[in-house]
């Protein structure tokens, strides 16, 4: 509440968490489809709730990952020898649909994107610069704002994964080396950089703090750039992932 005043304090920039209700009929041994729903509410659990819908085109199947919010069971509501009416309740801690499948994008740096050059042969000749290199855009046909992972693969110097849209980059220390056959991954959701995928292996202190900001995919069309500082070889790449959310 606001102090002295009417309303909110409106500050609020994400969504928070869902109450899921299921209501559903199980028939054919439904007993032991009671037991089977009844394993998904246990408090480690964190299933994931996919549902179809053929409206929902070109991801059809969405999920919400569900966890109980407290102790729970499936309520009868209805029972016979052939079929059981039951409910549950789970919480959505994320609050957001997202795509049942993930998404994932390559980022080649095939080519090096410098200018080309000019020098006399027979008569002046020029070659043109060659195209973008580094770079991959998509869209996003969700409503939200999606987490996403990534691995970026040496030879190179110096690793940046930037959006320009925003202008919001990952951006590890010129000194920061990754040979032919290394890759980090990126978490944005948590903010992990881990060597080789390990959980063992992290590498966030070689992150440059002051130039780094941990982006979103946006809703829509992302660009978003593979651009190490120096050092690129042959096998230099990156990969994108995530999955699709809608509110």
């Amino acid at each position: 509440m606001r102090v002295a005043g009417s309303g909110v304090i409106d500050r609020t920039r994400f969504h928070g968490a869902r109450a899921v209700s299921l209501e559903c009929r199980l028939a054919a041994t439904p007993a032991a489809k009671v037991d089977a729903l009844t394993r998904m509410l246990g408090p480690a659990a964190r299933p994931r709730l996919i549902v179809t819908d053929t409206d929902w085109e070109p991801w059809p199947r969405r999920a919400l990952r569900v966890r109980v919010d407290q102790y729970a069971v499936c309520e009868l509501i209805h029972t016979s020898s052939w079929f059981r009416d039951v409910s549950v309740q789970w919480t959505a801690p994320e609050g957001i649909w997202t795509a049942a499948d993930t998404v994932r994008y390559e980022i080649d740096l095939g080519a090096d994107g410098r200018q080309g050059r000019v020098y006399r042969l027979r008569s002046p000749r020029v070659y043109e610069a060659t195209g973008a290199t580094g770079v991959v855009s998509f869209d996003n046909p969700g409503t939200s704002t999606s987490e996403w992972t990534a691995r970026l693969h040496g030879p190179c110097t110096g690793p940046r994964l930037t959006c320009d849209d925003t202008g919001d980059a990952v951006v590890f220390d010129s000194s920061f080396r990754l040979a032919a056959g290394e890759f980090v991954e990126l978490d944005s959701a948590h903010a992990t950089v881990y060597a080789q995928g390990n959980a063992s292996l992290s590498r966030l202190h070689r992150l440059d703090f002051a130039s780094s900001s941990w982006w979103k995919i946006r809703p829509g069309t992302n660009t978003i750039r593979f651009n190490p500082t120096s050092g690129v070889d042959t096998g230099a790449r990156a990969s994108i992932e995530f999955r699709p959310s809608w509110i």
